[in-house]
């Protein structure tokens, strides 16, 4: 199984309480798995632990597949 490399963004708004993650589409020929996204979701929280009571969304690029 290939390891891929994969950058994730974070948007998030004190004022709002909200907390967004933005997981990009997968290269050509891999598909984000559940644990892909899991990894994402933790290290979010880790990274903002002042966020872990705010309203969380996620958003994931699946490119074609949508």
């Amino acid at each position: 199984m290939a390891k891929v490399k994969f950058s994730i963004d974070f948007e998030f708004d004190e004022e709002e309480k909200t907390f967004h993650v933005f997981i990009p589409s997968a290269p050509e020929g891999i598909s984000w798995n559940e644990e892909d996204i899991h990894e994402a979701c933790s290290k979010a929280m880790t990274d903002f632990p002042d966020a872990q009571d705010w309203e969380f969304s996620l958003f994931i690029d699946l490119g074609d597949e949508a």
